[in-house]
């Protein structure tokens, strides 16, 4: 099976996703405001 030219792209792209939202699960597990979840 061969790799697409743009699967590395894609990667670092879903890499980023992926600390975004265990940031915003880290705010929420730790009770941040709504206010700041937002902002974030």
């Amino acid at each position: 099976m061969s790799t697409h030219t743009s699967h590395p792209d894609i990667i670092k792209r879903l890499k980023r996703a992926e600390g975004h939202l265990k940031g915003i699960i880290t705010m929420l597990e730790t009770e941040r405001s709504c206010l700041e979840i937002a902002q974030c």
